[in-house]
């Protein structure tokens, strides 16, 4: 029961952060003015796009209540990850020497996972509130933030396949079976003209 309250509560929490945002958005030519006021490098033609809607408006609230969401999240989180850490290396347990051995190696490679791509994450927003914080505006910084962020996918998968011993072991046999087949392969299409020279 008390898991149930505890995701109901989460939902209801993000539901209600996400609608307060969407119900006080301000219109369309607000939002425009605003940004013109505020950032007036950008270009007229972003502005005036017809699917252009600003949803900030230099009111202060939305970032300050996304702000908070994120801190609630990462506390939330910390908790887990300590009282997981603290139960898994600080606490004697009624399993095997081995089975506990296991669960740290496996804990200590999805804290890896989890945490060398969320690095990756965490730098761009961190650029984006400074920027917003600063009303400074880059677009070769916010293009190279937008990549970082894009990216988290491909980082993640190659962390996974670096941290977890059958998912490197499996992708280290099948690339060096494809340069084996290509080196048979290669040979044979050799043997096949040395042959054809000889007669």
């Amino acid at each position: 029961m008390k898991r149930i309250i505890y995701f109901l509560a989460n939902f209801i929490a993000c539901a209600l952060v996400i609608g307060y945002i969407g119900w006080t958005a301000p219109d369309v030519e607000t939002g425009r003015k605003s940004l013109r006021e505020r950032q007036s490098c950008i270009p007229d033609r972003l502005i005036d796009n017809p699917n252009f809607y600003n949803v900030n408006a230099a009111s202060k609230i939305p970032p300050l209540i996304s702000g908070t969401m994120v801190i609630a999240l990462f506390l939330q989180g910390s908790y887990f990850v300590l009282y997981t850490t603290y139960r898994l290396f600080f606490t004697v347990r009624a399993i095997s020497k081995q089975t506990q051995e296991l669960q740290r190696k496996f804990f200590i490679a999805m804290a890896l996972q989890a945490f060398i791509p969320l690095v990756g994450l965490v730098l761009p927003f961190f650029y984006y509130y400074l920027a917003w914080s600063y009303s400074y505006y880059n677009q070769k910084y916010n293009n190279f933030a937008m990549i970082a962020i894009g990216l988290n996918g491909l980082l993640t998968t190659v962390v996974m396949i670096i941290v977890h011993q059958p998912y490197r072991k499996f992708v280290s046999q099948m690339v060096v079976a494809k340069f084996v087949i290509k080196s048979r392969e290669v040979s044979s299409q050799n043997f096949g003209r040395n042959v054809a020279l000889t007669s």
